[in-house]
């Protein structure tokens, strides 16, 4: 699959041509380079919000079928009513033991269409009916509603399990007579498998982002009633961090024992990671993190400030020891509160708690105090990764995969550049590596986050290795431009405007034909990390070129690529 309209990979064969500058940039807006996941998966977008890397399509729905402009199209009934045009938009008349109006077509979900995810909306409103909730139906899948006599906007997302019509209708039992009105329907496909994901994380410029598979252990990670809860209410939900009104308003009671806490078994493992989403609204200004193991005689509690987005003290007792801990903000008062915890004992039962604390370091709870959750996360490794959300079951997001193979047009195995801005998302002690290759290890050339902490390697193979270099940075969670020149007897690193490593000695690989981030085969050593460009040049470029590339901002390069006469496509 292609990457899409967001996408940032721009390496375009069909329009390859000598002295033409290929690139990856997210500014770009184009691409050609194949992802594979198979799972959705989450992202920050442009505005600040959690949401799905998602492709939405065309509405099914056209015409009289969604705007009612002049007539009903295939509108029908269903189990009784009467339906009317009435001035641009649809007319359900209902008496008592009648249901509503659905489209004619059996088409609208076949059986080909099973499994996957549509996106309904319309605006809906009732006139005189007596009846205030309306269910949205496709494919098995429904969602309830609450109408008003105001034209409002509903969007409902359903997946839908089997060949069925979209029916808007009458719900609950017995009564609901009179009218209401429905009108712009549209019902469209969402693809959310093997899309690439645009993160805007931080502000600013955005990158793709390629992650390991992890499982979020928390079967209801948005649903806090349903894990146990201490002198805790629950008040209206507040506006999450996804942009949705899905997030558990947390309200504490007066007898200074709130808490809500969940037990989660786990096969042995000695590394997890837990995280969630909080918004301060009123009294405590801290919580505590809890995570307790084998009683309170093994167990880990970091406390935050969320009122100014601070981590503070830790207590670690026992086996189970403190790794890391971080608050990221989120916007609009939102904060994501990350720890990752050791426990050397392999214990299998965790029990995750937050509760108010009166202040740092402190187990007194502040009574009265209100807050929200949202997006409670539980993976088994070393670091937090984005937010895998769950309604009842362990939901597991695979690893992302890129590549591109076919394009030995493209690359000039005599003599070229390879250059990215990459950042990884942790110094776990793995190799992460984005290569040039033939499809195997023995022809590459390939720049690597290395397995040594803080290091940046690159690497050239001809049948035997022809180039390896390696050279320490400040650090390789920031981003960093590297680039690689390979040419017979001419090779160099180049990191952030500064020739670090060179040889003239070597042969250069032959038969280079595809892009992967791996080492080189498509499996091994796969990249995970962030990426802000990559781009590929046919030539070797000149020391001066090299060091605008590394050294300089994005508008530079630009320029500098004008004053090379190369076209960015």
């Amino acid at each position: 699959m292609s990457f899409y309209e967001e996408s940032s990979i721009v390496i375009t064969p069909n329009a390859y041509k000598a002295g033409t500058l290929y690139a990856i940039n997210p500014a770009s807006g184009l691409a050609d380079m194949d992802v594979t996941r198979a799972t959705a998966a989450t992202r920050v977008d442009e505005s600040g919000l959690v949401n799905y890397a998602e492709v939405i399509g065309d509405s099914i729905l056209t015409g009289n079928n969604s705007t009612f402009d002049t007539g009903i199209g295939s509108w029908v009934t269903y189990n009784g009513g009467t339906l009317a045009h009435s001035t641009d938009k649809l007319e359900v008349t209902l008496t008592s033991g009648e249901s509503g109006a659905r489209i004619n077509t059996n088409s609208l979900i076949s059986g080909g269409q099973s499994g996957k995810t549509f996106k309904v909306r319309a605006r809906i409103w009732k006139g005189t009916s007596t009846n205030s909730t309306i269910a949205i139906f496709i494919g098995g899948a429904q969602k309830f509603i609450t109408i008003s006599p105001t034209p409002t906007y509903f969007e409902a997302e359903l997946t839908a399990a089997n060949t069925s019509m979209l029916t808007i209708y009458r719900a609950g039992g017995g009564g609901g007579v009179g009218t209401y009105f429905i009108d712009d329907v549209t019902v469209k496909e969402v693809t959310r498998d093997n899309v690439p994901r645009i993160d805007y994380t931080g502000g600013g410029c955005p990158h793709i982002l390629s992650e390991p598979q992890r499982t979020n252990k928390v079967t209801y990670s948005e649903d806090f009633t349903q894990w146990t809860n201490t002198d805790i209410t629950f008040g209206s939900d507040g506006v999450s961090p996804s942009g949705q009104t899905n997030a558990n308003l947390i309200q504490t009671g007066t007898a200074g024992s709130d808490q809500v806490s969940k037990i989660f078994t786990l096969s042995a493992t000695n590394t997890t990671t837990y995280s969630v989403f909080i918004k301060r609204v009123s009294g405590a200004e801290w919580v505590d993190f809890l995570i307790v193991k084998s009683g309170f005689s093994n167990s880990l509690k970091v406390w935050f400030n969320i009122n100014t987005g601070s981590v503070g003290s830790n207590n670690q007792t026992g086996t189970t020891t403190l790794d890391n801990a971080s608050i990221e903000s989120f916007g609009n008062n939102w904060y994501k509160l990350n720890v990752t915890t050791t426990d050397t004992t392999n214990n299998t039962s965790f029990n995750i708690r937050v509760r108010t604390a009166s202040a740092d370091s402190s187990d007194t709870r502040v009574n009265d105090s209100s807050y929200y959750l949202w997006g409670m996360q539980l993976e088994k490794d070393s670091y937090a990764t984005s937010y895998i959300p769950t309604s009842g079951a362990t939901v597991t997001r695979n690893q992302d995969q890129f590549s591109r193979d076919g394009i030995s047009s493209l690359i000039n195995s005599t003599e070229g550049v390879l250059f990215a801005e990459i950042a990884a998302l942790a110094n776990d002690g793995t190799n992460r590596i984005i290569s040039l290759s033939d499809g195997t290890t023995t022809n590459r050339v390939s720049l690597i986050l290395s397995t040594t902490t803080n290091t940046i390697r690159a690497m050239a193979v001809s049948g035997s290795t022809t180039f390896d270099e390696d050279h320490a940075v400040t650090s390789v969670l920031d981003y960093n431009k590297i680039a690689l020149k390979y040419k017979v007897n001419d090779f160099a690193l180049w990191i952030n405007g500064v020739e670090v490593d060179t040889d003239n000695s070597g042969d250069t690989p032959t038969g280079l034909d595809r892009i992967v981030f791996d080492v080189g085969n498509g499996s091994l050593f796969p990249f995970f990390g962030k990426v802000k460009q990559l781009q590929v040049y046919p030539t070797a470029l000149t020391d001066e070129q090299l060091i605008e590339l590394t050294g300089v901002t994005y508008s530079s390069y630009l320029a500098m690529a004008n004053a090379l006469n190369y076209t960015i496509q």
